[in-house]
């Protein structure tokens, strides 16, 4: 299972919070990042440079070491591998409504989560009956 980017450390250090999500998105859904950490992925050290700021320099031993030490191997290491990386992106249907709000309802409100799935209309609200 891949540690969360705002978890780990390094060197007491950690990565920074504005790069999260952008990571996350990255590793766990194929979705492409902003480019300082397209660059890391890549392992394009020059353009790396060129992008990222003060606070990014300082920490790129951290986030490589994140990566080495957590991200699904082929994930990052050349722009080859990324390229395949983000092409193997699954892109699923628009999700039903009904069954989200269902879904968040039963999670974080249980107590107004409908019993049956008839409850609720076509955009996923209950019904006024």
């Amino acid at each position: 299972m891949l540690m969360d980017p705002e978890e780990f450390e390094f060197w007491g250090k950690k990565i920074p919070e504005r790069l999260h999500h952008g990571l996350r998105n990255y590793l766990l859904h194929h979705v492409p990042c902003g480019h300082f950490l397209t660059a890391v992925l890549e392992n394009d050290l020059k353009e790396a440079c060129a992008r990222g700021d003060d606070e990014c320099m300082w920490l790129l031993p951290v986030i490589v070491a994140y990566l080495y030490n957590e991200a699904p191997c082929g994930s990052w290491g050349s722009k080859a591998n990324v390229n395949a990386w983000l092409a193997a992106r699954v892109v699923e249907e628009e999700p039903d409504p009904r069954e989200l709000r269902i879904e968040l309802l039963t999670e974080f409100a249980p107590e107004h989560a409908p019993e049956r799935d008839d409850e609720l209309d076509d955009e996923g609200y209950q019904d006024d009956k």
